[in-house]
């Protein structure tokens, strides 16, 4: 069980990333030699009982917190930061923090949850973005209030020049993959780019990471520019 739980794969996850994330059959089948399926919350409890390192990180440096945070599963969090071996705060390659990440992604019940344990209500991605820049720009008002509410409790005001000036909807249309930058949906038919060595040849950025030149995981690589298809590709 050891070696399994620790296996990776092309994109350098664990077991344990797709657990608190996917939940995939594949993975299930895996860990739990044909038994039943118990639910991914079930699975990232079985991987935390047998030790799984849940401090890796994919090549991303993204750990399984970030990924939980982002598919806004509030339990698999709540089990992750129990163990106490990591960081509520935890960045990945971009600096982005689960807190951030949970913002753009509309997770209002994962918000209110970190906002009591995190201490990065206003610090910066690497691009120079908190939170609540992403909340805004990624059209989540109950979001913004939320930080808006905290900042006032902090005694902390909301710069202007630290707003967006123009915003996005991640609930414009259908995704047909998504940005391994932002980790936003890239929409059918739209623009993105992908870089053709880093993640095996499949690391895409998005046209509005593109735009604030955001880069793969080695800066001396070139970008193809492409146009997605229907299920071009899914988490």
């Amino acid at each position: 069980m050891g070696a399994e739980i620790e296996a990776r794969d092309n994109n350098g996850q664990t077991p344990l990333f797709q657990a608190a994330f996917l939940g995939q059959e594949a993975t299930i089948k895996l860990l739990l030699k044909k038994a039943s399926d118990k639910g991914n919350v079930e699975i990232v409890k079985l991987l935390l009982e047998h030790d799984a390192d849940i401090k890796a990180e994919d090549n991303v440096r993204r750990m399984p917190l970030l990924y939980a945070a982002k598919n806004g599963n509030k339990v698999n969090i709540e089990l992750l930061l129990a163990t106490n071996r990591v960081d509520v705060d935890s960045k990945d390659y971009y600096d982005s923090t689960p807190l951030s990440i949970s913002a753009r992604m509309g997770h209002k019940d994962v918000v209110e949850f970190l906002l009591t344990k995190s201490h990065a209500l206003n610090v910066q991605d690497s691009f120079g973005q908190t939170p609540l820049w992403w909340a805004q720009r990624t059209e989540h008002p109950e979001i913004s209030d939320l930080f808006l509410e905290k900042y006032k409790e902090n005694g902390m005001i909301a710069q202007e020049d630290d707003l967006p000036t123009t915003t996005i909807s991640v609930l414009a249309g259908k995704d047909s993959g998504y940005c391994d930058v932002c980790m936003l949906g890239v929409l059918d038919k739209d623009a993105y780019y992908y870089c053709k060595v880093c993640s095996g040849g499949d690391f895409w950025i998005c046209k509005d990471c593109f735009e604030i030149k955001a880069h793969c995981l080695d800066k001396s690589h070139s970008f193809d520019k492409e146009i997605t298809q229907a299920s071009t590709r899914q988490w």
